[in-house]
């Protein structure tokens, strides 16, 4: 892959620690920044190149902010949620979880979603739930509470 590089590219100069810095900021500030991005940043920084994806593979930490949304006519990206936790390791995780719209099948929905974190409670750092029904995301907590019996709700 080595021969696509452009020599006279100064990216490809940039010590592999100064770019781990820059994924840091990175993967820091653009969630809060671009949440309406339907890719997550960790995602893109690790499509640009197999230099950039090995930096970013081999730092857990990229992959502990995770984002779930649901907008109208757009359903989360579950196999995204299971891809970030399976890469964040045993890392603390600080989860934002967006279904500002009602519906059927919201509550399903936020069900599943609820299962497949509480399994990972005894790794959350933050957990930030916004939804417009509050008694549907109750109901989604109280099923899965056994799950985190040290949390108060």
């Amino acid at each position: 892959m080595n021969h696509w590089r452009c020599p006279i590219a100064l990216i490809w100069k940039i010590p592999d620690e100064i770019l781990a810095l820059i994924f840091d900021y990175l993967c820091d500030v653009a969630p809060r920044v671009y949440r309406k991005s339907r890719v997550p940043i960790s995602l893109r920084l690790s499509a640009v190149c197999s230099h950039w994806r090995f930096i970013m593979l081999s730092t857990p930490w990229y992959w502990t902010k995770i984002s779930v949304t649901s907008a109208r006519g757009i359903l989360p990206e579950f196999h995204l949620l299971q891809l970030f936790l399976e890469r964040s390791k045993e890392n603390l995780l600080d989860l934002h979880v967006s279904f500002p719209i009602g519906g059927y099948h919201t509550q399903e929905l936020l069900l599943q979603l609820f299962k497949t974190l509480a399994a990972q409670a005894h790794r959350w750092n933050s957990l930030e739930i916004l939804q417009r029904n509050p008694s549907t995301c109750a109901s989604c907590i109280i099923h899965t509470s056994h799950h985190v019996p040290n949390s108060k709700f």
